[in-house]
């Protein structure tokens, strides 16, 4: 299974639920300190950009495009951020 996190929760909750095959993606914000060690023994990759902001929609489709080509035939499974 491949995750998308989106937000410092999101990535705990990917981190959490991810099988020692699996791989996380996340947005550059999502990472918080305390979760860097957690991550170099799990096949985490960090995107340069975050995704919010007036691009984030475009952005998304882009993160999910590159993550397809990294792993095909497998599901991806994106972050849902409720509207506040």
């Amino acid at each position: 299974m491949i995750f998308l996190a989106i937000t410092p929760k999101g990535l705990s909750d990917a981190l959490a639920s991810a099988g020692e095959d699996d791989h996380v993606w996340c947005g550059r914000d999502a990472v918080a300190a305390a979760q860097s060690g957690e991550m170099t023994k799990r096949n985490v990759t960090i995107f340069s950009y975050a995704f919010t902001g007036l691009n984030a929609h475009e952005d998304l489709q882009g993160a999910v495009l590159t993550m397809e080509e990294h792993h095909r035939g497998q599901s991806v499974w994106v972050e849902r951020i409720s509207p506040e």
